[in-house]
């Protein structure tokens, strides 16, 4: 998709996320003097929101599209990858990161890259991490969706119970976790399917039709997403601090 879809992708993740966020900042001192950093802040959804916050916030994307898209951001764009962010160690107060960490090939160079970043007592948080792999589904005939949507997410690199080994993850990098949690509105089975929700999944089926592992027709994807359905991934979050 075009960064102009992802961008209202985006925006949809970080309305379900919002009351969570808000809930976590709240336990932080003010962040009008910190340093913050997001890893992987694409269009700048959320990146933006904490410019009104904070002096010196920093994101950075591989994804180059994405970083122009924001335009004359009031944040600072970097265009590199987490494994190897090019920033000086202990620059940051607060890191976070927003549905990232499940792209990662391997999360645990890049938790270990933020916690390098943070100052002692510095804080991650980590707002949304997905569990693929337990997702709750309405009727059986939406499986199809839901088993194509897994298919393509881990053949596009995804580890689908990211989500459930947030805390994990954090402790094994040594993080000391203040709260982890799971975060019940996010994509809910009180809410159909959504509109960027139905262009994501034709973007997963087109993935997998391109390396010739589509099982089903995009006309029965038509069909399916024609079908009331809803369905509910469990969505993890954290904050921890160094």
């Amino acid at each position: 998709m075009p960064a102009a879809d992802w961008h209202l992708r985006y925006q949809e993740q970080a309305q379900w996320t919002k009351p969570l966020r808000r809930y976590l900042l709240g336990k932080l001192p003010s962040l009008t003097n910190w340093s913050v950093l997001e890893f992987g802040c694409g269009t700048g959804v959320i990146l933006q929101d904490f410019t009104t916050l904070s002096e010196m916030v920093v994101g950075f994307d591989r994804d180059l599209d994405a970083l122009l898209f924001q335009g004359s951001s009031k944040a600072s764009l970097v265009n590199a990858d987490a494994e190897n962010p090019p920033f000086q160690d202990k620059a940051f107060d607060l890191v976070f990161c927003h549905y990232f960490l499940l792209w990662l090939e391997d999360p645990v160079t890049v938790i270990k890259a933020a916690k390098r970043l943070l100052k002692p007592g510095g804080y991650l948080a980590v707002f949304a991490e997905p569990d693929y792999a337990s997702r709750q589904i309405s009727t059986e005939t939406i499986n199809k969706l839901a088993e194509l949507q897994n298919r393509s997410l881990a053949a596009q690199g995804v580890y689908l119970k990211t989500g459930r080994q947030l805390g994990k993850l954090l402790t094994d990098c040594g993080f000391t976790l203040v709260e982890l949690g799971t975060i019940k509105e996010a994509s809910g089975l009180s809410q159909s399917l959504t509109e960027s929700e139905k262009n994501v999944l034709h973007v997963d089926w087109e993935f997998l039709h391109r390396i010739r592992e589509a099982k089903i027709t995009k006309e029965e994807v038509e069909s399916l997403l024609l079908t009331p359905m809803r369905w509910y991934v469990p969505t993890y979050y954290a904050l921890a601090q160094v």
